[in-house]
């Protein structure tokens, strides 16, 4: 795997900020990079009911485990923070990589952390894609990080899954078409299934061809 991001868009602080916050990350600019990590974590594990437990299981470095690392005074550094990141998006210890440094030179690692600026690095993070090719976030989401409510959730310029694929309109009409292709003198009629989200607001549109949805020509 190598990471090749074109899609995510630069924002500035107070908007990442706030992008941040609506999505229910406890995060601000205030917020010491270290404790911003640890918080960042915490929720990404919002399904846990103790979120030590997943901490424990992840490692800050090859001889500390994460939870350890968040308890203790240790200072973080890049190399740490990178052995977090891969680990969030789905990398594996002693099985992915062996050396963070050269895993991350390796895949071209788009997210960089730079001390006093981790709420753009967090920010980053979520857009870019896990092992399985999901962004982190569109996973988290995915696990109900928030409500499927028929709604328009925005992040980095991208609306997120927040409609409900169970419980949906099913419609189907019939649009005359200015062909005849039966050659009987008559345009034909097409048959349309519309499948839509129970919303308010207007939705994008995906038309797909079938030979079903030809249908008998109009009297």
């Amino acid at each position: 795997m190598k990471y090749n991001q074109f899609s995510f868009i630069p924002r500035p602080v107070a908007i990442v900020e706030q992008e941040l916050q609506a999505l229910g990350f406890n995060l601000n600019q205030k917020h010491e990079d270290k404790m911003a990590l640890e918080n960042f974590c915490r929720k990404i594990f919002f399904n846990y009911e103790d979120t030590d437990y997943p901490l424990h299981n992840l490692l800050a470095d090859f001889g500390t485990d994460l939870l350890t690392f968040f308890q203790s005074d240790a200072p973080l550094t890049t190399d740490i923070f990178n052995t977090v990141a891969l680990q969030l998006l789905g990398f594996i210890p002693h099985v992915d990589f062996t050396d963070t440094n050269a895993f991350v030179e390796k895949i071209a690692f788009p997210v960089h952390y730079q001390k006093g600026h981790m709420l753009e690095t967090l920010y980053h993070l979520l857009a870019s894609r896990n092992k399985s090719g999901m962004t982190l976030l569109d996973d988290v989401v995915s696990r109900g990080l928030i409500p499927v409510d028929n709604d328009y959730h925005f992040f980095n310029g991208k609306s997120l899954a927040t409609f409900d694929t169970t419980d949906v309109v099913r419609e189907i009409v019939y649009v005359q078409a200015p062909i005849d292709t039966d050659q009987n003198g008559k345009s034909d009629l097409i048959k349309v299934t519309i499948i839509r989200a129970k919303s308010k607001h207007p939705l994008p549109t995906i038309m797909t061809a079938s030979p079903d949805c030809l249908c008998a020509s109009s009297d």
